[in-house]
């Protein structure tokens, strides 16, 4: 996975966060998100970080809560993540995902085998003003910055990109 880097050394604040999903036409929902902010990240780090991740789910809502459920454990337990390196926990958890998956499926679950799940994630580091944000699919992440949202257009599909933000 390709990286695109700017450079920034501004302190951020988090001021609030939420998230919503909407069924749509199909039958049942097959989407999930999660909202991980510093107070719940399960382990020690000195620095304010923040989670967001949307998982579309293709098929069955199976692999998305799948991902949603495992993903961040996977994430938080890297070495990587808790030394500051987030792409690398990132790349390492979508790594352990799908061995995950695989191994269901080995053990007979059948349905990982015809549904699937995209992923869009972004974690912050509101400390160091470090966003990290990737997409596996076809997701895609937005930035907000006083009621106007951007897409992070240089984030091609399947790439994982880091930004170093500035209060302007």
């Amino acid at each position: 996975m390709d990286t695109d880097t700017h450079s920034f050394t501004d302190n951020f604040r988090l001021v609030g966060s939420g998230g919503a999903s909407a069924k749509g036409s199909r039958p049942s929902q097959q989407d999930q998100f999660a909202i991980v902010l510093s107070d719940h990240i399960p382990v020690q780090i000195s620095d304010t970080l923040a989670l967001f991740a949307v998982y579309d789910g293709h098929g069955s809502k199976r692999v998305a809560q799948h991902a949603n459920r495992h993903l961040k454990r996977f994430l938080f337990e890297s070495p990587a993540f808790q030394a500051g390196r987030y792409e690398d926990a990132v790349r390492e958890a979508i790594s352990k995902e799908e061995s995950s998956l695989l191994e269901s499926f080995r053990n007979g679950d059948h349905e990982f085998a015809v549904s699937g799940s995209t992923v869009s994630l972004a974690i912050v580091n509101l400390t160091k003003g470090i966003l990290v944000a990737g997409n596996l699919g076809d997701s895609s992440i937005l930035m907000g910055q006083y009621g106007r949202a951007r897409k992070l257009d240089n984030l091609a599909s399947h790439k994982f990109a880091t930004y170093y933000l500035a209060i302007v």
